[in-house]
């Protein structure tokens, strides 16, 4: 029965690292590295896995790396280790993001492929992860599920030797091994948000689109981008709502007094840049921006390549006569508005 509070300032562990034995034994993954705990390890080499403490200075903490105690001569196509996973994909998980490093800067590293259902998919990002930099230097990579929307799925996340030739491995230490939403900010429900009344069923009071390349096109198409390519934010489906092209361009709709909210889901479509900043005006005053006006936030208000879209939900105070939605003039890829329109309760 704790009755104060006790501060501990400065703490020290010591530990003899030499007194710490391996744990080749160790069957519970989870356990062994908590990152990994969705996962199940697959048959390749599952035996001989040892599992090591490694103190991680950068982050300052310890973790657990796993090591295969083989030296011997690797093809870049062999198969190390596998892990498995199994997910219904949906808003919620359609991004898996991928983080390892090597514990030893004399031992060579792995490269890591991510397969869904057998077939390797690519990442967001120029190339797999690989762990062949610096010593407990983690690289990351982010790889789109969106294509399997409503499917449940089997993720395979494959490790390899990082070269051809005879050699032992490094261990491998293990980051982020997550799949995150691809719509940040959702509901409780953990569902998109939908309005009652889709501005795909509204004609705008006034469209003004001043697009970088002039073959993007200038009409608002329901459920495409102008350049009438499937709707998507981050590859994941969108059925309803619109994109605008790269650059400047504003959209205004009169008000209906029933109107009581403004929804839609944002983020970057069809490009390889940033789609953004976004703005909500309501009667010509700005009420609602990714961007920061006070610059507190290192993000500039842009969606990039491997940012998930956002859930926006706007209150329409009574008496609001016009909303407009604009993106500034920096954007650089198609911005996405899905399932944007108004909610009357």
């Amino acid at each position: 029965d704790i009755r104060d509070e006790v501060s501990w300032l400065y703490p020290t562990i010591t530990v003899d690292v030499q007194e710490m034995p391996a744990s080749p034994r160790l069957k519970d993954l989870a356990q062994a590295v908590p990152q990994l705990a969705d996962w199940r390890l697959g048959d390749v080499n599952k035996d001989q896995i040892v599992y090591r403490a490694y103190f991680h200075k950068e982050r300052g903490r310890w973790a657990a790396s796993m090591f295969l105690p083989a030296d011997r001569q690797h093809e870049t196509d062999d198969v190390l280790l596998e892990l498995h996973r199994t997910i219904k994909v949906d808003e919620t998980n359609a991004l898996l993001h991928v983080e390892a490093g090597r514990g030893e800067n004399n031992l060579e590293g792995h490269k890591l492929t991510v397969a869904v259902n057998g077939e390797k998919i690519g990442s967001f990002l120029n190339g797999d992860v690989t762990t062949n930099r610096a010593q407990g230097y983690m690289e990351s990579r982010m790889y789109p599920l969106g294509a399997f929307a409503g499917q449940e799925i089997q993720l395979t996340l494959r490790v390899h030797p990082y070269r051809k030739g005879k050699y032992q491995p490094a261990s491998l230490l293990w980051g982020r091994v997550n799949v995150r939403p691809v719509i940040e900010q959702l509901p409780e429900s953990d569902k998109i948000i939908k309005p009652h009344v889709p501005l795909t069923k509204l004609k705008p009071q006034t469209v003004q689109i001043f697009p970088k390349d002039k073959s993007h096109g200038k009409a608002l198409i329901a459920g495409r981008s102008t350049d009438d390519q499937p709707l998507h934010i981050r590859f994941f489906p969108i059925s309803d709502g619109f994109a605008v092209p790269p650059g400047k361009s504003e959209i205004t709709y009169q008000l209906d007094p029933a109107w009581k909210q403004f929804v839609a889901v944002i983020g970057m479509g069809d490009g390889t840049y940033g789609a953004g900043p976004f703005e909500l005006k309501l009667d010509g005053e700005v009420v609602w921006q990714t961007k920061d006006p006070d610059r507190k936030k290192e993000n500039d208000g842009t969606f990039g390549r491997t940012s998930p879209g956002q859930q926006v939900v706007l209150d329409i105070p009574p008496g609001s006569k016009t909303i407009m939605l604009r993106v500034a003039p920096g954007s650089r890829s198609f911005a996405v508005w899905g399932y944007a329109g108004f909610r009357t309760e």
